[in-house]
């Protein structure tokens, strides 16, 4: 278990709920200024996380998740995953302190990646342009899990490393993220949990993660993967310039904090 719970991170950037529902044909048009906000289907009061104060409650069947653009919160949540690994030491989104690697292995439509920063990193202060037509995936608290390969890891069970997860999240304490300084629940966007299905991910010579493991992990396809957290998928934004903060914080782990500056480019 000592060697388990070594290998879980936390990061901060979107949260996700696996029963939250929401319709990406509910969204009114573009988020920003001079612009109506976006009108999500309502979600069950107590899967709703109201800026962050409690957490929403955990529905683990991956069959009761909503579709958007055709795949579930938790299959987004296991692509943002492997998005944000895809990049070796020094060319990585999560551990980029400037933004000049946000558009790197983005998905090639609908929806763009962003990321927190590995727990402690408060400040983080990225600048990024962005398409105008790409709704905004990101986490606010997350873990995600990776067996270390001939490790006790690999005996767990698929529920035991599910419960696992469940119970780390279940700490999330302060989850927020504002657009232009107003909370995305004031602009009824809201901040989901969801449970990803099992994958895995292909990881580059010298991943951010390698270290996670004893001996570290070389690049190449991993083993099993899991990924639990609170998400937010924003709808895209209006054209011109925007500042969106992500903040993340557990009970007794540390927080994190990022600011983008992002220009979104105008549909001509």
């Amino acid at each position: 278990m000592k060697n388990f719970l070594g290998n879980l991170r936390i990061q901060q950037g979107v949260v996700i709920l696996s029963a939250m529902l929401v319709s990406m044909q509910a969204w009114a048009g573009n988020v920003g200024p001079g612009h109506d906000t976006s009108t999500a289907a309502r979600a069950r009061p107590s899967l709703m996380a109201r800026g962050g104060a409690e957490a929403p409650q955990f529905v683990p069947d991956q069959e009761d998740q909503p579709e958007m653009f055709g795949r579930t919160y938790g299959e987004w949540s296991a692509s943002w995953v492997q998005w944000s690994e895809a990049g070796p030491v020094g060319q990585n989104a999560i551990t980029d302190e400037t933004g000049a690697f946000c558009d790197t292995n983005q998905p090639s439509r609908n929806v763009w990646f962003l990321g927190g920063a590995f727990a402690p990193h408060i400040g983080v202060d990225r600048s990024c342009t962005i398409p105008h037509d790409r709704a905004l995936f990101y986490p606010l608290y997350e873990w995600n899990w990776i067996d270390c390969p001939g490790t006790a890891d690999e005996a767990l069970s698929d529920a035991e490393v599910r419960a696992t997860l469940a119970g780390l999240t279940d700490l999330a304490g302060r989850v927020t993220s504002t657009l232009d300084g107003v909370a995305i629940s004031s602009l009824q966007v809201l901040t989901v949990r969801t449970q990803s299905p099992r994958f895995r991910s292909i990881l580059p010579d010298n991943s951010v993660i390698a270290n996670g493991c004893s001996p570290p992990l070389l690049g190449g396809k991993t083993s099993r993967r899991f990924v639990d957290g609170y998400w937010v998928m924003l709808p895209p934004l209006s054209p011109g310039v925007h500042t969106l903060t992500l903040h993340g914080g557990s009970l007794g782990f540390d927080e994190n904090g990022v600011t983008y500056h992002l220009t979104v480019l105008d549909k001509k």
